[in-house]
């Protein structure tokens, strides 16, 4: 399937966001990066942990920001990811969860791979499988759709 045009009939309102604006996932609202180079959106997990309930794969991960919020979540693995390495890297896989993503008018479930981006200032990272439901981005803008949570 050609995950670029599965959408191309469905009609979103369209709008631009910046490159960095506020979500909120499951609750919490915080500063994201909008990358238009990522098919799937990705957010900072660490303690994964992956088990087996009612023959289901499990993952339990705590989600944190620097801005201090940290919150545990257990979520279905719907799915797996494997990243191809840098040289000299090993090759990672990553769980994929959906979460629920809320960025200005747009509300949806979309599937999130989990990874330590605890070395990234933005723990967020929202690809194109959320910015197919009619996000424009502003490459050169951030906050066009509010202010910086955590800003003065």
């Amino acid at each position: 399937m050609n995950t670029r045009s599965e959408n191309l009939l469905d009609a979103y309102p369209v709008f631009t966001a910046g490159h960095i604006e506020n979500a909120t996932v499951e609750g919490l609202s915080f500063p994201v990066k909008l990358d238009t180079g990522a098919d799937v959106s990705s957010m900072n997990a660490t303690n994964i942990k992956q088990f087996e309930k009612d023959g289901k794969k499990m993952v339990t991960f705590t989600y944190s920001n620097d801005m201090g919020m940290k919150q545990e979540f257990t979520r279905e693995v719907v799915d797996v990811m494997r990243i191809r390495a840098k040289a000299g890297e090993e090759a990672n896989v990553r769980p994929v969860v959906n979460m629920r993503v809320k960025l200005g008018d747009v509300e949806k479930t979309v599937r999130v791979n989990l990874q330590d981006r605890s070395r990234f200032h933005y723990s967020m990272i929202l690809g194109k499988n959320f910015l197919k439901y009619g996000v424009v981005v502003s490459s050169d803008e951030n906050f066009l759709l509010g202010n910086e949570i955590g800003s003065h």
